[in-house]
């Protein structure tokens, strides 16, 4: 498998994710089947998309993170609330959580 990544640096990427949804996972990806997210910072992508949510802190307990950070996470968990085909929780409190915030 080989790896690549975008020629930006990543605080970049991820606001131009938040603000455009651009740049598209496919562009440093080529031709892919399914696109696994694991982190709130959900980029956008033609292909269907699987996000792994381990927790909503940024949304349950915004306090803890940067104005910025919450932002960003806020918007690539709405992201993943529109877009992904499934949504994966390690737990039946993340579950619920996610329930508790419109994932249906």
């Amino acid at each position: 498998m080989s790896i690549r990544r975008l020629p930006l640096p990543v605080p970049v990427i991820y606001d131009a994710w938040a603000a455009s949804g651009r740049p598209l996972v496919e562009m440093v990806g080529g031709d892919i089947d399914v696109v696994h997210v694991t982190t709130t910072m959900v980029p956008s992508a033609r292909r269907p998309m699987v996000v792994t949510i381990n927790d909503l802190f940024p949304l349950t307990t915004p306090g803890q993170f940067t104005p910025r950070g919450v932002r960003l996470m806020s918007k690539g968990v709405e992201r993943a609330r529109r877009e992904a085909r499934l949504i994966v929780c390690p737990s039946e409190v993340t579950a619920e959580d996610c329930r508790r915030h419109g994932f249906a």
